[in-house]
């Protein structure tokens, strides 16, 4: 199996509308850890930002399973666009989950522009297409998709590539954010 991964980041400190409070990052983490372990995916492809994608890749690597990076331009633009800018201590993970897929030529940069969610629209379709040249012919496309449950808006990344995996046939494994109290 080939596993696509898209979800949410951190809440910013002034959110409105909670999507993923920091507070849950370790349970998050658990339910991917237990997903991934049933699962067990031969590779697991996303990008980097802070919380799911990085939760989701550093997993992985504790597991085993083989994994794929995907960034919509330059790294340290990235870090700090979408990685250190929210709660919680991302940027070592971060360093150390891009130093290990430049290593061994599995990381891809789009190198699309950041002055417009083009970029991160580009690089949810490279995840999409590595993910489909990765999967042989026996194996099944599907997504791990951590988020609250619904789209943000009509434009929600994370909703497209659940969509485009479903239209597919492909299995969604859906890891929630938010917990009821």
């Amino acid at each position: 199996m080939i596993l696509a991964l898209a979800g949410r980041r951190p809440d910013p400190t002034d959110a409105d509308d909670q999507r993923f409070p920091i507070a849950n990052a370790i349970a998050v983490r658990e339910q991917m850890r237990s997903i991934l372990g049933q699962v067990q995916p031969r590779i697991l492809i996303g990008s980097a930002a802070c919380g799911a994608d990085l939760l989701g890749q550093d997993v992985a690597r504790d597991l085993g399973i083989e994994t794929r990076v995907v960034l919509p331009f330059g790294g340290e633009k990235f870090r700090e666009t979408s990685v250190v800018d929210r709660p919680g201590h991302w940027g070592a993970l971060y360093d150390r989950i891009i130093q290990l897929a430049r290593a061994n030529d599995r990381l891809k940069i789009v190198q699309a522009g950041y002055d417009s969610d083009q970029p991160y629209e580009a690089a949810n379709e490279k995840i999409l297409g590595l993910s489909r040249r990765h999967t042989q012919p026996d194996e099944e496309l599907s997504a791990l998709i951590v988020w609250d449950g619904s789209p943000k808006d009509a434009d929600d990344f994370t909703d497209h590539l659940q969509q485009q995996i479903r239209q597919q046939g492909g299995s969604v494994y859906e890891v929630q954010t938010l917990f009821s109290k």
